[in-house]
């Protein structure tokens, strides 16, 4: 008799324990699919472990570039929820078939405000076919207003998917605006003590940044891993910006090439693809650094400056008093000579 009723004690309670991982109606483990570098991060922070996040994009290609495998449209169309980016980071979620009712589009609350290319470049990437960047810029993290208004997005998607877990969503939510908010008061303070400087990007993918801090920035179409050619430095040099930022680490003779043209030269990644063994918010504090290593350059040049310029102004300042000296002697020695012709 007691053993009966320990086995069925133990039986139940088995069955509680299975029920409480992941969705308690089902057992089964929510899966959330992600298109961008930025959704990954921000996900975890307010999931946790609560359920799966499937970034599909390997890491290391850009999910512009990307095109999913049939297995990998199975996998994202079995997901229960499917946050996109927009632009053109998710413009392969526009060329395959995915659930509406599972689709959140986080820009839908700031669509207004996005940017979008008319006329693009025609280019390579590598290996890969020719191609042109037009339609609307997706890297909208670069502006700290958008990139809270799609973390609220975020936020009100798991909500509904996982409402056993609002008291910690909504926790971590606020712990995770708070941190992105000091982070976008710190490249704020880093990108006002240089964005008089003109900047020229190795692509289009800057606009929302400088959008926001009112920056002079234009564009080339540039591969980092390619030569630029003699005509293209060319048109660098006829820009003539103060500072050309690289999307990647690029081929150490294109950065001499263009430092050679006495243009300083950095590397602020886009961010929209994963980086091996990091998380996108680190990524992004090494890119607030650069634009700290940017105004600690041109502040040394802007003091060897003022002191080539007191310099010039000392020994002009020298030559002069110098002249005046030579003057006045002059003009005494003609009144001593003016002298002796009275006297005589």
């Amino acid at each position: 008799m007691f053993s009966r009723l320990a086995a069925v004690c133990l039986i139940a309670c088995l069955l509680v324990v299975g029920g409480c991982s992941g969705d308690a109606t089902s057992g089964k483990r929510k899966v959330v699919v992600v298109d961008s570098f930025m959704l990954q991060d921000i996900c975890q922070d307010l999931i946790g472990s609560d359920a799966e996040i499937l970034f599909p994009v390997p890491v290391g290609t850009a999910p512009e570039d990307w095109t999913p495998t049939a297995d990998d449209i199975a996998q994202i169309q079995k997901a229960d929820l499917i946050l996109l980016n927009g632009g053109n980071v998710s413009e392969w979620a526009e060329k395959v078939s995915l659930p509406a009712a599972k689709v959140v589009k986080t820009w839908e609350g700031y669509k207004d405000q996005l940017i979008e290319i008319s006329v693009g470049v025609p280019h390579r990437h590598g290996d890969g076919p020719e191609h042109q960047h037009t339609g609307v810029v997706g890297y909208t993290w670069f502006d700290d207003e958008l990139a809270l208004k799609q973390l609220e997005a975020v936020k009100d998607a798991v909500l509904k998917i996982l409402p056993g877990s609002k008291s910690s969503i909504e926790e971590s939510f606020t712990e995770t605006h708070n941190k992105l908010e000091n982070f976008y008061t710190g490249v704020d303070a880093a990108v006002f003590t240089v964005k008089k400087l003109k900047f020229v990007g190795s692509h289009p993918v800057y606009h929302y940044f400088a959008r926001k801090h009112g920056m002079d920035f234009e564009y080339v179409h540039w591969e980092p891993s390619v030569m630029p050619t003699d005509a293209q430095l060319a048109e660098l040099k006829a820009i003539d910006p103060d500072v050309f930022i690289w999307e990647s680490k690029p081929l150490e003779a294109a950065d001499k090439a263009v430092q050679d043209l006495d243009i300083a030269t950095f590397v602020i990644r886009p961010l929209s693809g994963g980086v091996e063994q990091s998380y996108w918010q680190k990524e992004m504090l090494a890119n607030r650094e650069e634009f700290k290593n940017i105004h600690k350059l041109f502040k040394n040049h802007r003091k060897a400056k003022v002191r080539g310029e007191s310099a010039v102004k000392e020994s002009k300042s020298a030559k002069e008093e110098e002249t005046a000296k030579d003057e006045d002697a002059q003009e005494s020695s003609k009144d001593e000579e003016s002298s002796e012709d009275d006297g005589q």
